[in-house]
């Protein structure tokens, strides 16, 4: 099991230097995301959203998930190239499941 100590970037810098392309983050929660966080949305039809309020933790699991979640590339143009990024990520992982912390 890779250690919960092991930041989102090192995993991300890890499999960079072992040959990955970039990961990404994954979307913000919905209620976190601008539109909803700040209440734009609400213009768009008071009578409905002006009651609606969003506060961090209303999903305490997805808030502490969120910020782990990682985004590979898949729609690679060959067999051969995501098999290179399969290589990648197997020698990140395995890096990190040996590393002690």
């Amino acid at each position: 099991m890779i250690h919960p100590n092991i930041s989102w970037y090192e995993f991300r810098d890890k499999f960079i230097e072992f040959g990955g392309e970039s990961i990404f983050a994954c979307w913000a929660l919905t209620y976190e995301e601008p539109v909803i966080a700040d209440g734009e949305f609400k213009s768009h039809a008071p009578e409905i959203y002006n009651n609606l309020t969003f506060t961090r933790g209303i999903c305490p699991n997805a808030e502490e998930i969120q910020p782990q979640l990682m985004q590979f590339i898949t729609n690679y143009e060959s067999i051969t190239e995501a098999k290179l990024q399969i290589k990648a990520l197997s020698k990140t992982i395995n890096y990190f499941t040996d590393t002690k912390y």
